[in-house]
C-alpha cells in the first residue's frame, strides 16, 4: 500500500526580548481575517492572534497565564494548509533562523507535532487495537453512513484520532486516516537528532476487503482480537471463518523513522538554519 505521512500541525516557541511581540502585532494587523483576544484562564495565553481565510487557519499565544512574567510566545498552524503567508513568513524568517537557534535569549523550540499518516482502505476495513489502556471514543458522523465515523484514543501529548478522510475532503477514492500527536520540546538547534517513541500507539489491523466485512463481523474480531481466548468458545465452523479473517489482516504500525523524517524535512523547508 502507498502510506504517506506527513506533519499536519506544528506548535513552535520562542522567548520575544522587549517590545518585539508588538512589532508582530503591528505586522500582522495588516493580515486580513485577524482577531485578537485576552484570556485570564489558567491553561491559556493571556494574549491571543487567530488568522483566518478561506483555505486556512492558525493561531498565536504570548505570555502564559500560569506565569505572566514570561515572554513565551507560540505559533500553532498547518504547513499543508498554509504557504506562503507573510505574517508566517515574517515569524519563521525572524525567529526561527540559525541565529536565534543559539541565542538563549530567544530559544526557539518544536513543542509538539501531529503527524497525519494516510492509508488507502475504507476505514470499515481497519480495526484498532490498542496496546496500552486509555480513553476510547467513537463518534458518528451525521450523513447516516456506516463509513461516518471518528475513533479518539487518549487525550493531550499522545492523543490518536482515527477517521474517514476520503468523506470528509470529498475523494473518490478510499483513504483512512490515522492521527498522532506528538510532544517534542525540542531546542531548534538539535532538532535534526530527533526521536520520537510511538511503540505502544494503536495498531490497525486491515481487514483483507475481499472478505466483506459488516459491522457485526467487525465488533466481532474486534473483541478476539482484545481476547483471543473468546473464540475457542464459538462453533467449529464461525472459530474457521473468524480465524481466517484474524489471519488475514495486515498490521499498520506507526513508522517511528518515517515520522522522525517527515518533522526534519519540515523544518529543512521551512526555516533557515
Amino acid at each position: 500500500m502507498d502510506i504517506k505521512y506527513s506533519v499536519d500541525m506544528v506548535r513552535l516557541l520562542v522567548k520575544l526580548r522587549p517590545g518585539e511581540y508588538q512589532k508582530i502585532f503591528d505586522y500582522q494587523s495588516k493580515i486580513p481575517g485577524m482577531s485578537f483576544y485576552m484570556t485570564n484562564r489558567a491553561k491559556d495565553y493571556h494574549y491571543n492572534i487567530t488568522v483566518k481565510t478561506k483555505d486556512y487557519s492558525y493561531w498565536m499565544g504570548y505570555k502564559h497565564n500560569s506565569n505572566l512574567d514570561n515572554c513565551d510566545f507560540v505559533l500553532e498552524y498547518n504547513p499543508n494548509k498554509v504557504r506562503n503567508d507573510l505574517l508566517i513568513d515574517f515569524i519563521l524568517n525572524n525567529y526561527f533562523n540559525k541565529v536565534t537557534c543559539y541565542d538563549i535569549r530567544y530559544s526557539p523550540r518544536v513543542c509538539s507535532v501531529d503527524i497525519a499518516v494516510d492509508i488507502p482502505i475504507n476505514i470499515l476495513n481497519c480495526l484498532v487495537f490498542k496496546q496500552t489502556k486509555g480513553r476510547y471514543l467513537f463518534y458518528s458522523g451525521s450523513t447516516g453512513r456506516s463509513d461516518d465515523f471518528t475513533i479518539y484514543i487518549g487525550k493531550g501529548p499522545g492523543r490518536v484520532k482515527i477517521y474517514n478522510k476520503a468523506l470528509e475532503s470529498g475523494l473518490n477514492y478510499d483513504v483512512t486516516r490515522y492521527e498522532v500527536s506528538l510532544k517534542l520540546n525540542k531546542p531548534l538547534q538539535s532538532i535534526r537528532s530527533v526521536k520520537v517513541d510511538v511503540e505502544t500507539k494503536p495498531i490497525l489491523k486491515i481487514i483483507d476487503m475481499k472478505l466483506g466485512i459488516d459491522a457485526e463481523a467487525r465488533a466481532t474480531i474486534n473483541g478476539f482480537l482484545q481476547e483471543p481466548y473468546l473464540i475457542n468458545q464459538l462453533s467449529q465452523y464461525k472459530r474457521k471463518k473468524y480465524r481466517e479473517m484474524i489471519e488475514n489482516c495486515e498490521d499498520f504500525r506507526l513508522d517511528s523513522r518515517e515520522i522522525e523524517r517527515k518533522i526534519i524535512e519540515y523544518i529543512d523547508n521551512n526555516m533557515n538554519l
